[in-house]
C-alpha cells in the first residue's frame, strides 16, 4: 500500500512521503517488539522502562497479547506462577515503584482477561482465606486494585455482606467462623473491613456473626430444653412420635437454612 502510495502525482508528495514515512516507523516498531518478545520480562524491567512512545506501546500490547497473554490466559488467576504473565508484570511494577508505563499497560491489559464470579469471590474471601488468593491481591496490591476488576470484586462482596446481614448467616459458616486459624482472622477480617467501610456498613464482620452466633445457641439450647421437656413428662404420650419428628425436623434446619429464618417452634 505504501509502495502504491509513493507513485501518486508530485502534487501529493507530502503527503506521500509522510504516509511513506509511516509505514516504514510502524515496520521498524514491529520489528524491536518482534525482538523483545523474546526476552520480555528482562527489557520490560531495564530497557524499556522509560518508554512514552504511544504507537510502540500500542503495537507492544497487541504482540504481548497474542505472544504471552492468550497462551497462558488459564494461568492468569494464580499470582504465585511463574507461568503467568501477571506474576513477572506486578514484579516489575513493585520494583519500579508504578513509574513503568509500558509494565502498567500490560497489567491493566492481563487484568481485564480475567474472568471472575461471585463463588470464587466467596471461597477466597471466606471459604479459604489466605492472602495468596487472587481475590486479596485484587483488593490491597496497589499495581490492580485502582483496575476495574477491583470495583467488580468489591461489588460481588458487598452483595454478599447485604445478603448476610438481611438473611442472616448459615450455622455451618458460623462453625466455620469459629474455627478460623489466625493467619485466615486477619485476612477475613482485613477484607471485610474493606467492604464495610466502603458501604458504610453499621455492622463490622465479627459483630454480625457474634451476633448470629448468639441466635444459634439460644435456639439450640430452646432446642435441648424440648427434648428434655418431651423425654421427662411426655414418654408415654400417645403422640409423642409426632413431637419428637417436629422437633427434629426444626433442628435439621440449622444444617441447610439462615439462623435467621428459624423460628422457635
Amino acid at each position: 500500500m505504501c509502495y502504491y502510495l509513493t507513485r501518486e502525482t508530485t502534487a501529493f508528495g507530502i503527503t506521500i512521503f509522510s504516509c511513506h514515512a509511516l509505514c516504514i516507523r510502524i515496520q521498524i516498531f514491529n520489528y524491536i517488539v518482534f525482538i523483545c518478545i523474546a526476552n520480555i520480562y528482562h527489557l520490560l524491567r531495564d530497557s524499556l522502562r522509560s518508554v512514552r512512545n504511544t504507537e510502540f506501546i500500542n503495537i507492544f500490547k497487541a504482540k504481548f497479547l497474542k505472544g504471552e497473554l492468550t497462551s497462558n490466559k488459564n494461568h492468569l488467576k494464580n499470582l504465585q506462577s511463574h507461568q503467568n504473565p501477571l506474576f513477572h508484570l506486578i514484579n516489575i511494577d513493585k520494583q519500579q515503584q508504578r513509574q513503568n508505563i509500558l509494565v502498567n499497560e500490560l497489567i491493566t491489559l492481563a487484568a481485564s482477561l480475567i474472568e471472575i464470579n461471585k463463588y470464587e469471590i466467596l471461597d477466597n474471601a471466606f471459604y479459604r482465606p489466605s492472602q495468596e488468593t487472587l481475590t486479596y491481591s485484587i483488593l490491597f496490591d496497589e499495581s490492580l486494585n485502582s483496575l476495574p476488576i477491583y470495583t467488580e470484586t468489591v461489588k460481588h462482596l458487598h452483595t454478599q455482606w447485604k445478603k448476610w446481614e438481611s438473611e442472616g448467616v448459615l450455622a455451618n459458616d458460623i462453625w466455620r467462623w469459629k474455627n478460623f486459624t489466625p493467619e485466615q482472622t486477619v485476612v477475613v477480617r482485613k477484607i471485610w473491613t474493606l467492604v464495610t467501610q466502603n458501604a458504610g456498613n453499621k455492622y463490622q464482620f465479627d459483630a454480625l456473626f457474634d451476633a448470629n452466633h448468639q441466635d444459634m445457641k439460644a435456639k439450640l439450647e430452646m432446642h435441648d430444653k424440648v427434648v428434655t421437656c418431651l423425654n421427662t413428662y411426655c414418654q408415654q404420650a400417645s403422640d409423642n412420635k409426632v413431637y419428637y419428628t417436629a422437633v427434629q425436623e426444626w433442628h435439621n434446619r440449622f444444617e441447610r437454612e439462615n439462623i435467621k429464618s428459624i423460628k422457635t417452634p
